[in-house]
């Protein structure tokens, strides 16, 4: 609605809006506006379940890797990197040796998830893998020809006691665990 009002100079009427008129549209525009603006925790939630979804996957890529090809594969993820990357071992070395070069089937390129960087955005809030029932967690997990979660070093065979990998991002968490003796990778 336009008001008009009568102009001093020379009897012409200029056009404008009333305050209240003002005031009802700026109302207006901030209740769009918050309705428009997405729910940030929805948004971590969503972007956890991403990264989550991401190193499972990898996971079981390595062990699928390392039932086809009868070579060791597995992942490796780093807390402090905020990285998981897929790897063969390297059988022809004298002591067995982790080589990065497995390539994602997808993307072609190397199978190194940054997970800190976009479009992951979450982080790795703890890795525990153990072996053996150690005590001491490592940032390794291997598959062998057979797809078991087991480690060989030393001419001698560890198998997996326990495999967790935790995701967060504000107060969304997940968490992928491997089970020991089937190598089923799972999300919670």
């Amino acid at each position: 609605m336009l008001s008009r009002y009568a102009s001093t100079s020379g009897g012409r009427f200029e056009s404008g809006l009333t305050l209240a008129e003002v005031l009802v549209v700026v109302a207006i525009l901030g209740i769009v506006a918050v309705a428009a603006v997405p729910n940030f925790s929805s948004m971590d939630e969503q972007r956890v379940e991403l990264v989550a979804t991401e190193v499972a996957d990898a996971l079981r890529f390595a062990r699928a890797e390392a039932m086809r090809t009868g070579t060791p594969h597995g992942l490796r993820a780093s807390a402090t990197e905020e990285r998981a990357q897929v790897y063969r071992l390297d059988l022809t070395a004298p002591s067995p040796a982790p080589e990065y070069s497995v390539r994602h089937p997808g993307s072609k390129r190397l199978y190194d998830l940054q997970l800190n960087r976009s479009p992951y955005g979450a982080d790795v809030a703890g890795v525990g893998i153990y072996y053996d029932g150690s005590p001491v967690a490592v940032d390794y997990l291997a598959f062998d020809a057979n797809g078991v979660p087991r480690f060989a070093a030393d001419a001698v065979s560890h198998t997996l006691g326990q495999a967790e990998i935790s995701v967060r991002r504000g107060d969304a968490s997940r968490v992928v665990a491997v089970e020991p003796v089937s190598g089923r990778v799972t999300v919670r």
